[in-house]
């Protein structure tokens, strides 16, 4: 099954505002285990783990662009980042699996149970680096039956990351989803864990198979991580593909829409002439028809959701998208 979702989070810029739009996708294809993939803990157990993984090629994300992606300390395990630290910094958050997680052989002394992984395959341009995690526990699992298999894929140049999860078994749910319903996956753009602070952050919940999409305000303190419903069923697929937006003319003129997301005015700002403004919803039924347009638009009626605003000018169409609170 496949569903696209379209979401929306701000970055701000010294002269304008930069926006990120995102389609969400779910949908299946055959989860196949690594070949030939470079191991990072290399036969040793690990809890917390801390590794390095060069991409290979460069990575945006929003406003940055990075070529390493890493597996923190201070994180739990499936917690990837574009910082090397989480402490006293912003930072981006790769999140396919919130829940602490584990080798499966931590309480034997043994060898590791759950190898971590990765390979960098295509040709150059076209890159995609994957990270894989083989038959991992949860550490709240006591007896470690429990498992899942994941893998996480950056792509060079389309920038799309994708979630993928293989087989799992989940006999002791409670413990293992640490009291929530199912894995929290989601994703935490410029989180600051000193201050809280972040750009929009998002989050799956409910059917795992066909799942909606939570949006974490930026400064919104986080009560209870938001959770998926159930286990993931294996040959699952998240995909996140980004658009840039709201950057479109680097002329003398300039429009920013503020705020946004938006309660009820929405306000804009441009040096020109504007001609007419047209405000469509997300499947592009419009909705409003402004032939003399005001600077503010009252949106107090508008339900809450993603809009896309067409503001036509003396140089020409811009479109801006915004959300409405």
């Amino acid at each position: 099954m496949r569903t696209i979702f379209t979401l929306l989070f701000l970055s701000f810029l010294s002269t304008a505002l930069a926006q990120t739009t995102f389609e969400f996708e779910t949908f299946t294809a055959d989860y196949q285990d690594l070949q030939e993939s470079i191991s990072l803990n290399d036969g040793e157990i690990w809890d917390d783990p801390q590794y390095v993984i060069p991409l290979g090629f460069s990575f945006t994300l929003s406003e940055e662009t990075f070529d390493t992606i890493y597996i923190v300390e201070d994180g739990t395990g499936g917690a990837f980042s574009s910082s090397e630290s989480l402490i006293g910094q912003s930072f981006n958050l790769f999140l396919p699996v919130v829940q602490d997680i584990i080798d499966r052989g931590d309480f034997t002394g043994a060898m590791s149970l759950s190898n971590i992984s990765y390979l960098t395959e295509g040709e150059v341009g076209n890159q995609i680096t994957k990270i894989e995690y083989n038959n991992v526990g949860f550490f709240e699992d006591d007896s470690l039956n429990d498992f899942i298999n994941f893998q996480v894929w950056f792509y060079e140049g389309s920038n799309v990351l994708e979630y993928r999860y293989g087989e799992s078994s989940i006999l002791n749910p409670q413990d293992s989803y640490e009291g929530l319903q199912g894995l929290s996956v989601g994703l935490l753009p410029s989180l600051n864990e000193d201050t809280d602070l972040f750009e929009d952050g998002y989050f799956l919940t409910n059917d795992p198979a066909n799942p909606d999409i939570v949006i974490i305000e930026a400064g919104q303190d986080i009560d209870q991580v938001p959770s998926l419903v159930g286990d993931i069923p294996a040959n699952t697929v998240y995909r996140l593909t980004q658009n840039i937006l709201g950057l479109e003319s680097k002329s003398k003129f300039e429009i920013s829409l503020y705020p946004n997301p938006i309660k009820d005015e929405l306000h804009i700002s441009y040096s020109g002439n504007i001609n007419s403004i047209v405000i469509t919803d997300a499947s592009g039924r419009e909705l409003l028809n402004l032939k003399t347009p005001h600077r503010i638009i009252n949106m107090s009626t508008f339900t809450a959701g993603v809009y896309h605003i067409k503001i036509y000018t003396e140089e020409g169409e811009i479109v801006k998208s915004l959300i409405k609170k």
